[in-house]
């Protein structure tokens, strides 16, 4: 089946660590690894200017609150503010899937606590602030 390949885990761990480093979007972290090796990486992603304030960094946001930051949302339109709360809400929901693969398909018991942290950090965001 297409959940047990390699690449779909890594898929998956990547798009974790992008959104662990979009919840430090204003220190301009950005995620590391060995699945980040393109051209691009090593240093913050910036948008089109014309697109998005601040040099196309967007809108200001309050680091370490526990969301993960939005430069557009689903429609392309530029995001107002950075903290998209649907897309949270939509990332914790898909944490909680990939807990489930990472525990059952995968036996990987450090992505599974890394999905669970992660989800949790999100949805208390989401509690706080959204």
């Amino acid at each position: 089946p297409v959940l047990r390949r390699g690449e779909v885990k890594d898929a998956v761990e990547m798009m974790m660590d992008v959104w662990i480093s979009e919840q430090r979007h204003e220190e301009d972290a950005y995620p590391e690894g060995r699945l980040f090796d393109c051209v691009h990486c090593g240093k913050p992603y910036r948008y089109n200017p014309k697109e998005l304030k601040r040099n196309g960094k967007g809108t200001r946001t309050k680091p370490n609150v526990g969301l993960t930051w939005s430069g557009f949302r689903p429609s392309d339109d530029p995001c107002k503010y950075g903290y998209l709360i649907p897309a949270n809400m939509f990332a914790v929901v898909a944490l909680g899937y990939v807990e489930e693969l990472a525990d059952n398909v995968w036996i990987d018991d450090a992505m599974s606590k890394k999905a669970r942290k992660l989800r949790e950090e999100i949805d208390d965001g989401i509690e706080r602030y959204g």
